[in-house]
């Protein structure tokens, strides 16, 4: 490895450690992180991975071009047992990859689903890292479960990345969730984009209301999404309107034929 370039983390760190910029707090977190982490680091060693956190393995993977997957099955086995929020976080952003689709979806739906201390500060982060990473690796056959979450208001803001997930999904209830969200505050607003990127242009009756909204950044994003759903409706029109000329041509061939 001493070949190998400098990593950002490794570069920042040194820059901390030269400056004598680092705080008493900031020690305490570091030692809290490693303390927590120690068992999960050992088997990561001994499967040959150099790590001075769970995150430079995403670094490793960008600038070395090291294979991140042979740790994946020690990440997912480990982070249910991590106590310290951070970590976890890490531990959660580091499992969103596209090779992991769907077989991580399980351990990130219960992460999401731990609870959080509203007495301590980070302690949504493995929440959001977990909502983040489940965009990423669940597929439909997990439309139900994280359809749960994102219709469950106690979770709060931390839903939104569940339901770009959703939206993304080929599953005949996304518009049913979507126009549900409508009527929670906290995600209408992720429900009124993805309703316009997909253009399902039939909820556009339950969209138009939001034109009345107060708020400026609202109403730009209404106004957007209805200039989708117009354009989304006109081209199905359109691809409505070719088929039928096309089976009226058939018609017309196999009728010259008899």
């Amino acid at each position: 490895m001493t070949d190998r370039p400098e990593l950002p983390s490794q570069r920042w760190r040194r820059s901390i450690e030269e400056s004598g910029l680092q705080t008493e707090r900031s020690r305490r977190a570091s030692a809290a992180y490693h303390a927590d982490a120690a068992p999960l680091m050992a088997e990561l060693r001994e499967a040959g991975f150099e790590l001075d956190f769970i995150g430079q393995l995403r670094e490793q993977a960008r600038y070395w071009g090291v294979d991140p997957r042979p740790a994946f099955p020690i990440l997912m086995k480990w982070l249910p047992k991590m106590s310290w929020p951070p970590l976890r976080s890490d531990i959660a952003r580091t499992l969103s990859h596209k090779s992991l689709k769907p077989v991580a979806a399980p351990v990130l739906i219960a992460e999401f689903k731990r609870e959080v201390d509203p007495t301590v500060k980070s302690s949504g982060l493995s929440r959001e890292a977990a909502a983040i990473a489940l965009e990423v690796v669940a597929d439909e056959s997990f439309f139900d479960q994280i359809a749960e979450l994102a219709l469950a208001p106690s979770y709060g803001e931390l839903r939104e990345p569940l339901v770009d997930a959703l939206a993304k999904m080929k599953h005949p209830r996304r518009a049913e969730v979507l126009e549900a969200l409508l009527d929670d505050e906290h995600m209408c607003w992720a429900a009124i984009d993805n309703i316009g990127k997909k253009g399902f242009y039939e909820l556009r009756d339950k969209v138009k209301p939001f034109l009345q909204t107060e708020d400026k950044r609202l109403r730009k994003l209404v106004e957007k999404s209805l200039e989708r759903l117009d354009k989304a409706e006109a081209k199905a029109a359109e691809k409505a309107r070719k088929a039928a000329e096309r089976k009226a041509r058939k018609t017309r061939s196999g009728q010259a034929a008899s």
